[in-house]
C-alpha cells in the first residue's frame, strides 16, 4: 500500500516537473518573440514606417505619446508623424529611439503581460542641433492571432528636468537680457530727446 502511494506521488511530481519545464520553455519562446517585437517597433519608428509600426499593435490599441497625445488608430499615428515632422509648425526634423526593457515581461495570463523600461532618444532640431533625451515607457502586450502585439503603451518624461525645459529656460533668459538691453536703449534715447528739447527751449528763452 505504501509502495503504491509512493509510486503515485512520484508520478505526480514527474508530471508537475514536466509541465513546469514545458511552461518555462514556452515562456522563453514568448520572451524571444517579445524581444523581436521590440526590435521591429524600434526599426519602424526610426524609419517613420507607420504601416510597419501599426502592424506591431493589436487591432484595438492605445498609444500615449511623449507629448501626451492619445492615438488609437493607424490613421492617427500617420497624422501625428506628419504633424511633428512635416508641418509648418514642426520644430524637429528627425527622431531616433533606442528602447531598453528594465524587466522581463511579467505575464498576467497565458496571452497577456506588461513590461517597462527606458528610452534613449535623439531629436534633430530644425536648426541642425541634436538634443538627447531619456524617457520612460510602459507597455501592455497581448498575443493576438498567434503573435505578440502591443495593446497599450505610455511614454513619459520628467517635465521638470529635460532638454526641452532647459532650452525654454535659456530662451527665457536670452529674452530677459534682450528685453533689458532694449529697455536700456529706449531709456537712453528718451533721455537724449529730453535733453535736446530742453536745449531748444533754453535757446528760445
Amino acid at each position: 500500500m505504501h509502495y503504491y502511494v509512493l509510486r503515485v506521488m512520484l508520478t505526480v511530481i514527474l508530471v508537475l516537473c514536466a509541465v513546469t519545464a514545458e511552461t518555462q520553455d514556452m515562456r522563453e519562446k514568448d520572451h524571444e518573440e517579445l524581444r523581436t517585437l521590440l526590435v521591429e517597433v524600434t526599426d519602424a519608428f526610426n524609419k517613420r514606417d507607420t504601416a510597419a509600426l501599426a502592424a506591431c499593435l493589436t487591432k484595438e490599441f492605445v498609444f500615449t505619446t511623449l507629448d501626451q497625445q492619445v492615438l488609437t488608430s493607424a490613421g492617427e499615428i500617420d497624422d501625428y508623424y506628419r504633424k511633428i515632422f512635416d508641418s509648418p509648425d514642426a520644430f524637429i526634423t528627425d527622431a531616433k529611439i533606442s528602447p531598453e526593457a528594465s524587466i522581463l515581461t511579467r505575464f498576467t495570463g497565458a496571452n497577456s503581460g506588461y513590461c517597462y523600461g527606458i528610452n534613449h532618444e535623439i531629436y534633430t532640431m530644425k536648426d541642425g542641433r541634436t538634443v538627447p533625451m531619456e524617457t520612460h515607457w510602459t507597455a501592455t502586450v497581448i498575443k493576438e492571432d498567434g503573435s505578440w502585439k502591443i495593446a497599450a503603451v505610455h511614454a513619459g518624461v520628467n517635465f521638470l528636468d529635460n532638454p526641452v525645459i532647459e532650452r525654454s529656460k535659456n530662451v527665457a533668459k536670452k529674452l530677459s537680457v534682450m528685453g533689458f538691453i532694449a529697455g536700456l536703449i529706449t531709456m537712453l534715447i528718451l533721455v537724449a530727446l529730453i535733453k535736446k528739447i530742453k536745449c531748444k527751449n533754453n535757446k528760445k528763452v
